[in-house]
């Protein structure tokens, strides 16, 4: 069984969510933020993958690396490293409806932004 999470960024009065599908908890994914996620770019860049089936210290892709076979200590992308490409991220207008969208779905919602 996994801990589901999501990550939000607020974006030009818009909310961007990505859904964290294995460790949401924050002994994991709170930790990974805080340590690896902090930098704007990053954040963006981690954004850009999409929905996510592990978070890890680094959103690189490196040779070898896929989703049936990861490299330790790198995100798996449904996106990048499964080809699921509608696993990108959603934009909602508010934070109410983010939470509307993903109540009861997730354990977590770890935001970015006010």
């Amino acid at each position: 069984m996994s801990t589901n999470a999501t990550i939000a960024v607020l974006r030009n009065n818009q909310v961007e969510v990505i859904y964290l599908h294995h460790d949401g908890y924050p002994a994991w994914t709170m930790k990974k933020l805080q340590e690896h996620y902090t930098d704007p770019t990053k954040v963006d860049g981690l954004m850009k993958l999409g929905d996510l089936s592990e978070l890890n210290e680094s959103i690189e892709c490196p040779d070898g690396h896929s989703f049936d076979n990861p490299v330790k200590g790198y995100c798996v992308a449904y996106g990048r490293d499964k080809g699921s490409l509608e696993r990108t991220s959603n934009f909602f207008e508010t934070w109410d409806d983010v939470i509307e969208h993903y109540y009861m779905k997730y354990n977590y919602i770890y935001a970015y932004g006010k």
